[in-house]
This record gives structure tokens, sequence and C-alpha cells, in this order.
């Protein structure tokens, strides 16, 4: 069942970064691009998706809470975060190298628009969104631990996602994959680490 689960999920989000790609990644750029609604707001946003901050506190927070604290329980979760975040993160790496997409900026000051493959250059490393990857890898982790957390995680981790189009750093197809992959990778973190015995109920 989960099998046909990510399947399907994987099958519907790569029909919506095509279909996105074709018909709205431009708009939706193009829009922000020249209206720019509450962009400071946005520029401000979208820092919380940069994930060092992120892997440097929980890998403080894990070594403290495992070798300082005693407490295995919590600092296994933290290493749950660190590595959801960090792993989800260099997948995303990976497939911005190999997709090579121009970002939108290329878009409004050179008419560059599409995905060349192998890019090595940060202006090609629109595909996926790496801050989309992070927050929603970040989510999903914080949900699984506070149930009750769920809609106001994921609404942060939209908002910082949606905020990578909103300042033009990314097309919507961008955030959408990245999401999805942060989403998939910790899920899957989450459960390795329970097969191997890993506790994280307190």
């Amino acid at each position: 069942m989960k099998n046909i689960v990510l399947i399907f999920s994987f099958v519907a989000v790569c029909a919506f970064c095509v279909f996105s790609y074709l018909y709205f990644d431009i708009a939706t750029a193009t829009y922000f691009y020249e209206n720019r609604p509450f962009n400071g707001f946005f520029e401000i946003v979208t820092k919380l998706g940069e994930s060092k901050w992120y892997l440097l506190g929980f890998g403080a927070l894990f070594l403290v809470f495992r070798y300082f604290f005693r407490l295995k329980t919590t600092s296994n979760r933290f290493l749950y975060l660190f590595l959801s975040v960090a792993g989800s993160g260099l997948i995303v790496d990976v497939l911005k190298f190999i997709f090579g997409r121009a970002r939108p900026k290329l878009l409004f000051e050179e008419q560059i628009y599409g995905i060349k493959f192998f890019g090595f250059s940060p202006v090609y490393f629109s595909m996926p969104s790496g801050h989309s990857a992070t927050v929603f890898a970040l989510a999903t982790g914080v949900s699984l631990f506070f149930p009750r957390a769920f809609v106001a995680v994921f609404a942060a981790a939209f908002l910082v996602a949606f905020s990578r189009v909103a300042i033009s750093a990314h097309y919507l197809s961008d955030i959408v994959a990245g999401a999805y992959i942060g989403v998939v990778f910790a899920l899957w973190v989450k459960s390795k680490m329970s097969q191997k015995g890993v506790s994280f109920e307190k």
C-alpha cells in the first residue's frame, strides 16, 4: 500500500511539475517579478529556509542531549531532523546539477528559460528548491513528534517555500518538487531509523 501511494504521488507531482513548467511557471514568475507584493516580508521569511542554521543547531543539540544530558530519545529526535534536512538537501543539490534549470533571473534579464542539463553555475540551479525541501522535511519531522502542530508547521513551510517564488528565486514547479522531496525523504528516514530500533517516543 505504501509503495502504491509513493508511486501515485510521484507520478502526480511529476505531472504537475511538467504542466507547471509549460503553462504556470512563467506567468507566476512574471507576476511576482513585476508586482513584488509584500516583497520585504518575503525577503525576511525566505531566510527561514536556509538549511545551514538547522544543520548546525540540530547537530549541536544532538551532541548535547546525547553526551551531556544523556537523554537518548530526545537526542534521537534531533539526529532524525538533522539527517532529514541534510539528506534531502543532498538530493536536491544533485538534481539541481542534473537538471540545470535556469532561474527566473535569467528569464527576466536574458530571456533564457528552460533546462539545459548539467548546469555548473548557480543561476542554473533552479530545480528543485532547496529551501522548500528543507522546510518541508523539517515540518514533516516536527509534525511526527507533535501531531497537534501539523497545520501550523506545514503552513509555515508553505509560506517559506512560496517566498522563493515571491522573490523571483524559483519557479512554482521548483518549490513543489523541493517540498515533495523534503516530505518523502523525511518519512523514509523515519522508517529506516524505526526499523533499526531507534526510539523517538518519550
